[in-house]
């Protein structure tokens, strides 16, 4: 299980190596796994929203 730190900020640090990949890297395929970790940390954040929305809407 991982700890509590690192799964929280897990989502930002997808986000931020698709950043770098597209900012640092000179090739011209480094959009293909920026994409990737891109659409990971976005994926990872609306599945959170999700679950915490569903989660206080039964609290209700």
């Amino acid at each position: 299980m991982l700890p509590k730190r690192l799964y929280q900020v897990l989502p930002v640090l997808y986000v931020s190596i698709a950043l770098l990949l597209l900012l640092l890297i000179d090739h011209p395929l480094r959009w293909i796994p920026g994409l990737f970790f891109a659409l990971s940390g976005v994926m990872v954040m609306r599945w959170r929203f999700l679950a915490k929305r569903a989660v206080k809407s039964q609290g209700d």
